[in-house]
């Protein structure tokens, strides 16, 4: 069994942050407002959603890469 040092832990960590902010995003784009009880359109809470993990996606790709700087 080999042992990680810290920053391949580190790679391993973001690169399953950068996978799950990915899935997020494809969810926030593909909702179709099933279950939303708000009082705004549901429209514009999926529009937000999907800037805000867009947002997730970006900061967790630069983190990453900073990595390897």
């Amino acid at each position: 069994m080999s042992k990680l040092d810290i920053h391949e832990r580190a790679e391993n960590y973001m690169m399953a942050k950068v996978s799950a902010a990915t899935n997020e995003l494809k969810q926030a784009e593909a909702w179709d407002g099933r279950g939303w009880a708000g009082v705004e359109d549901w429209k514009e809470v999926k529009l937000n959603g999907i800037a805000y993990a867009k947002r997730r996606v970006e900061v967790t790709q630069y983190i990453l890469t900073k990595l390897y700087d």
